[in-house]
């Protein structure tokens, strides 16, 4: 197997392959994942905090596994790499298996790909009625100006004054501004008398049409999240795992409305101290976000190739308040592969919890059968007490996991010998000046070599892409 990587070092970027060793090389075309860094930051600094683009090999349905930086990283993506180009050619070959006929009213479609239905999934159902998507189209717009399909989405530019229509149940809104949707049912528990929906309004259309005159990365970083990337993962409500979702949130039409997927304590979170009208207008009342709830307990599918389980993982605690956070567990239905994913996470010896070791005894036996071979997961800071370390792992603590994680695939006959963990969610000090990345792999090559861990490590930097 192989990754591509973009790294960023002074000067032009340039694309590097780099081939792990054995048997591990693999054609690009038969990957069953792509990742892509938007951030690993951990703080006190703002920018590239943490965010993860993961779909398949071909990068048409996209999930971001977190929030917390997103079009000011997708910017630098665009303008920094040949990504555009370089995703222009991970097409399908099934892209003309369908018959080619566009039907706007078929929810069971999906961008760039087929639907694997399971009649079971029940969940599939309840998002698809809600969000169509668009048949998959010959050319990417994003590497080309090849038209959109016509139609128009607007953006939440008038929203305050949509939701406050909706508080007060006036019942004639300007005409100007905002138009009554005949079609709306008001049957839904969320649905209250006086709600328009927002179908048109001066000033804040946007359109979906490629716009062959706008050429600037701000406007293809948009594109790139208006046409592909429908899906946040959120794994806890810390705001450095949803600041650019927020923010960002200015820009999502009701065209291509953003789920959000997470456990259920993550949405009540959301709902109630985030898109609550007060710190943030609750923008699923007006269809630019759709809340999925997911079980700890199932695979939910999430695109038409990705399934996702999550585990509840522990986060320390604030003040008295025990903070929980996931991990994510992505199958992909084709190909039988699988990659993990955790958001902010604590050592079960600092928790006293043994929510870690249930999600190694989940894994071991995939890792045995090489059928997952990357797991990103975080290591905030060097070595330091662990009342310090404020819900988060260090080199010392981490090492300590993984080592019962290989025992644990060791007694399944297997090593771990192909894993690799992806290091992120890196913390800064502006009083230090070498490199907190650095020293953080320094330490955990030495722990490793201590107890004989045989993984490897790397950090997963900004814009990096992989895939296997």
């Amino acid at each position: 197997m192989w990754a591509t990587a973009w790294n960023e070092p002074s000067g032009p970027i340039l694309p590097v392959q780099f081939c792990c060793s054995g048997n591990r090389f693999k054609m690009a075309e038969e990957a069953s994942f792509t990742l892509v860094s938007l951030g690993n930051n951990g703080g006190p600094l703002e920018t590239h905090c943490s965010g993860h683009l993961v779909s398949d090999a071909h990068f048409e349905e996209v999930i971001s596994i977190d929030g917390g930086t997103h079009l000011s990283s997708l910017i630098e993506l665009v303008e920094n790499s040949p990504f555009l180009d370089t995703i222009s050619k991970w097409k399908k070959s099934s892209d003309n298996e369908d018959d080619g006929v566009e039907n706007k009213n078929d929810a069971s479609s999906c961008s760039g790909a087929k639907k694997h239905r399971n009649d079971s999934d029940e969940d599939m159902d309840s998002v698809s009625n809600q969000s169509s998507r668009k048949a998959p189209r010959e050319t990417s717009p994003l590497a080309s100006t090849s038209s959109h399909a016509e139609g128009q989405s607007f953006s939440v530019g008038d929203v305050h004054e949509v939701i406050a229509i909706k508080e007060s149940g006036d019942s004639s809104p300007d005409s100007n501004c905002l138009v009554e949707d005949s079609n709306t049912s008001t049957d839904s528990e969320d649905a209250a008398p006086g709600f328009y929906k927002l179908t048109q309004a001066y000033g804040c259309a946007i359109p979906t049409k490629i716009d062959e005159n706008i050429s600037t990365s701000y406007y293809k970083a948009w594109l790139l999240s208006e046409e592909r990337i429908h899906t946040f993962l959120i794994s806890h409500c810390h705001i450095d795992h949803l600041a650019g979702l927020i923010i960002n949130s200015a820009v999502f039409t009701t065209e291509h409305p953003r789920q959000i997927a997470a456990l259920d304590f993550n949405i009540e979170s959301m709902k109630k101290h985030i898109f609550n009208n007060i710190v943030w207008p609750a923008l699923d009342q007006a269809g630019f976000l759709i809340y999925k709830s997911i079980s700890p307990d199932l695979y939910s599918p999430i695109t038409s190739t990705l399934h996702v389980r999550p585990f509840i993982v522990s986060h320390g605690c604030s003040f008295g308040h025990t903070v929980l956070s996931s991990a994510f567990l992505l199958r992909n239905v084709t190909t039988d592969h699988y990659f993990i994913a955790f958001g902010d996470v604590e050592a079960d010896q600092t928790s006293g919890k043994h929510y870690n070791h249930e999600i190694w005894e989940t894994i071991a036996p995939l890792i045995q059968q090489d059928k997952l071979k990357y797991i990103t997961v975080e290591c905030s800071t060097v070595d330091v007490p662990n009342e310090l370390l404020f819900g988060h792992m260090c080199p010392n603590t981490l090492v300590h996991e993984l080592h019962s994680l290989q025992q644990m695939v060791t007694n399944l006959g297997g090593n771990t010998h192909n894993v690799t963990c992806l290091i992120c969610h890196i913390k800064s000090d502006p009083r230090h000046t070498s490199s907190a990345s650095d020293a953080i792999l320094q330490e955990l090559h030495s722990h490793a070599e201590e107890v004989s861990l045989d993984m490897k490590f790397e950090v997963l930097q900004p814009h990096s892409i992989y895939r296997f």
